[in-house]
Formats: structure tokens, C-alpha cells, sequence
């Protein structure tokens, strides 16, 4: 697969807000799946990419209440075999 982010490839002034901060992960080639084309957030505080899905969720809450509410939903990992 290859990543591709629209911003990198345009000087300073580069201004789509669409694009900002998104990113296109190619597929080109699958032995036995599907190739296309998935787009995915960029997320460069942490140098990472996420689910464009996952990044919608959150629009609007900022880090200390989706940590809170990421562990207030924790499960119990005592339970069960591992």
C-alpha cells in the first residue's frame, strides 16, 4: 500500500479544507482481495493515521474528555483466560 497526503505534495499556500489533515491509503496490489482506494485521518501529533470513521466520532471533544471517556469504558481485563 501506499500513503498519500494531497497537502504534502503543494506549497504553503495550499488551502483545501477538504483535504487538510486526511490522507489516501492505496491499495494497488492484493494477492487475493481487493485493491482501492481507503481514506484515513492524519493524525500528526502522534505521526499516526486513523479511521476517518474514528476521527468523526470525536469532532468537537478534546483530549482529556476522550481519554476519560476512552477508560470509563475500559472492560475488566481480570475476567477470563488469556
Amino acid at each position: 500500500g501506499f500513503i498519500y497526503r494531497d497537502e504534502v505534495y503543494h506549497d504553503d499556500a495550499y488551502t483545501n479544507p477538504e483535504e487538510i489533515g486526511k490522507a489516501d491509503l492505496r491499495i494497488a496490489k492484493h494477492r487475493n482481495g481487493a485493491t482501492g482506494n481507503i481514506k484515513l485521518a492524519f493524525v500528526g501529533q502522534y505521526s499516526r493515521f486513523e479511521d476517518l470513521a474514528f476521527e468523526d466520532r470525536f469532532q468537537g471533544v478534546n483530549d482529556e474528555q476522550m481519554d476519560a471517556s476512552y477508560i470509563n469504558n475500559m472492560t475488566n481485563f481480570d475476567q477470563g483466560d488469556f
